[in-house]
């Protein structure tokens, strides 16, 4: 009995001596916080001028200095470089005292004319008649027809005709018919008189 009572103390002694080695092994082999390494540090991502941002993806458009865009500023500028609508028709004074003169001597072969003056320009052209002494039914819508249809026979970029038969527009013709053969009278101006006297007829 006692032999037993011996065994267990020497048992228990070992087991406490076995505890004790394993606690001191765990203790050796755990790293010392101060030999760990710290992980690398990360700068921050710079922008063009220098300054703390944001990646900029690759082919993205930036701005210069200058307020001009980067990657397609060129086709950007050409798109926005617009051109203007060309004048169609009639555009130089060569053609106007031509044509005038060639729609005239047609519009006033009509039996109901007895005399037809005519200036062109552009796609417009801006007819005055003076009627036969026998025709009595004045611009009518036949007449009218028949006028523009002698018109566009001449030439048939002619899409605007105007006919006006009062005395006073007949004169206005006349005088800037006058003035196409003045070398220093422009286009611009025989468009611009042209359009104030079809300006006064429409309103």
């Amino acid at each position: 009995m006692k032999k037993i009572w011996i065994l267990t103390a020497l048992t228990i002694a070992t087991l406490f001596l076995f505890t004790a080695c394993a606690s001191e092994a765990d203790t050796m082999i755990s790293p010392n916080p101060s030999a760990s390494t710290a992980p690398a540090e990360t700068m921050p991502p710079t922008t063009n001028d220098g300054g703390v941002g944001m990646d900029q993806p690759m082919g993205s458009t930036t701005t210069s200095p200058s307020g001009t865009t980067g990657g397609n500023a060129g086709g950007a500028m050409g798109g926005a470089t617009g051109s203007a609508a060309a004048t169609t028709g009639v555009t130089t004074m060569e053609d106007s005292r031509r044509i005038s003169q060639q729609v005239a001597e047609e519009v006033e072969k009509l039996s109901e004319l007895d005399e037809a003056e005519a200036i062109v320009v552009d796609d417009m052209a801006v007819v005055g008649v003076k009627y036969d002494s026998q025709y009595r039914s004045g611009m009518d819508e036949r007449l009218k027809k028949m006028v523009e249809a002698r018109v566009q026979a001449v030439d048939k970029n002619i899409t605007k005709v105007y006919v006006v038969e009062s005395a006073g527009d007949m004169d206005i013709l006349t005088r800037l018919r006058q003035k196409l053969t003045d070398a220093n009278y422009t286009v611009e101006e025989l468009r611009n008189e042209l359009m104030s006297l079809t300006g006064k007829m429409m309103g």
